[in-house]
């Protein structure tokens, strides 16, 4: 898990595909993000509990729940915030 990545792109456990709606759901340090493939901004439709990180987003098949498990963010750093160094 990188949770400190940069501004583009998805962190490398966030990304959900909801194929047939045409989403991506995503984490980015403490915000679910909805993301249309079709272009748009993506839409902040959670935000985590402060000091938590989530990864490895789930989607039920009717859309209707979001599960992203968190992990407490101190297990995370160690005073670096470059992808390579964590």
């Amino acid at each position: 898990m990188y949770p400190y990545g940069g501004d583009t792109g998805f962190n490398k456990t966030s990304p959900f595909l909801v194929a047939d709606q045409n989403l991506v759901y995503r984490t980015r340090d403490d915000e679910v993000k909805r993301c249309h493939l079709d272009g748009g901004t993506p839409e902040k439709v959670s935000e985590l509990s402060k000091g938590y990180l989530g990864a490895f987003t789930h989607c039920s098949s009717n859309g209707g729940t979001l599960c992203v498990r968190c992990s407490d963010a101190r297990a995370y750093y160690a005073g670096d915030t470059e992808q390579l160094a964590q």
